[in-house]
């Protein structure tokens, strides 16, 4: 009936509801679970955990309080994205260590061989409060960001102004990130960029190759030990939600009974009307046909002429009333 159908709808409502407070939740507390993009990185880098490197507004000098370049606004990060994906193949942004691949830091550039670039930036996102950038490591960028700590930076190189291609003058834009340096030191406060870490995964696997049998072992067990424990948080939430879904049903049962039961004695009632109501109308026929010498309407009754009829009308039985008896 409606009410029975009514009542297991709003049962499944609350299962379905109960479910998606549920799912995950235990996991949820231990380990946070989002998707990366993938990218296809030359051979010998590794993909690092994106970061905060330009950050808006304006930088100043901390020895005398002047401005340092123009301050950065949202039009110039823009114009740094676009002209990076117009010349990353050509001009690709080299992470190193304190600029020291710098052209305008001064002395000689530092030469290949000297091993001071650490990786390069892969990819550049631009968010609301500022540029982040996704870096590639090589093994010794690696292992720089690794013995850091998190005690490391980022200070990007960039050129503001008419900017011109390397190989025939052609001008590409009004700025360009040229490269991205760690440093313990940036030229920006602490806390308005992010700190250059290694990823949860990637720290997972230098650690792990850092280990001995024993240490191995031990993560080993204790790894094992934490998802027996989740898997028990999990069990505990799912009894507990299947017992206050049952405690619900439970107390909402006696009310959807009470209206059931209203209802199948007005139901009840209907139908006897019905069946008096016809009983009715069957007595009415018996007696408006009863006794006429007929016991229907003439069969030909519709004709226009007389030719069609194959058959003369024949006359009907009188209806023997409900009422009456038979003796032999």
């Amino acid at each position: 009936g409606d009410a029975g159908f009514s009542w297991a709808r709003k049962v499944v409502s609350q299962m379905d509801t109960a479910d998606k407070k549920a799912t995950l939740r235990a996991y949820g507390e231990a380990i946070q679970v989002r998707a990366e993009q993938t990218y296809d990185v030359p051979e010998g880098l590794t993909v690092g955990k994106p970061f905060k490197t330009l950050a808006l507004g304006q930088v100043s000098s901390r020895m005398n309080g002047e401005a340092i370049g123009a301050p950065v606004s949202q039009e110039l990060l823009e114009e740094m994205v676009r002209v990076y994906y117009d010349r990353r193949d050509a001009d690709p942004v080299i992470i190193d260590w304190q600029h020291a691949t710098s052209p305008f830091a001064g002395g000689t550039p530092a030469p290949p061989e000297s091993g001071n670039a650490l990786g390069m930036i892969i990819d550049l996102d631009l968010r609301e409060d500022g540029l982040y950038a996704v870096p590639a490591y090589n093994e010794r960028g690696l292992k720089v960001v690794q013995e850091a700590g998190g005690v490391l930076w980022s200070s990007p190189e960039y050129l503001h102004g008419e900017i011109y291609t390397r190989n025939g003058g052609d001008k590409v834009g009004d700025a360009q990130l040229l490269a991205v340096t760690l440093t313990p030191r940036p030229a920006q406060s602490h806390d308005r960029i992010d700190r250059v870490t290694l990823s949860e995964q990637e720290q997972m696997n230098m650690d792990l190759e850092s280990m001995n049998i024993d240490e191995l072992r031990a993560a080993l067990a204790a790894k094992d030990a934490m998802v027996q424990e989740l898997e028990q948080k999990v069990k505990d939430m799912t009894s507990e939600n299947e017992a206050k879904i049952e405690v619900e049903v439970d107390a909402e049962k006696p009310a959807e009974d009470e209206v059931k039961k209203e209802a199948e004695p007005e139901k009840m009632g209907d139908s006897y009307d019905d069946k008096e109501k016809k009983m009715t109308e069957a007595a009415q026929m018996t007696i408006c046909f009863c006794g006429s010498g007929r016991g229907d309407r003439i069969r030909t009754y519709d004709l226009r002429y007389p030719k069609p009829p194959r058959y003369q009308a024949a006359p009907r039985p009188d209806c023997v009333p409900l009422s009456a008896s038979f003796h032999g």
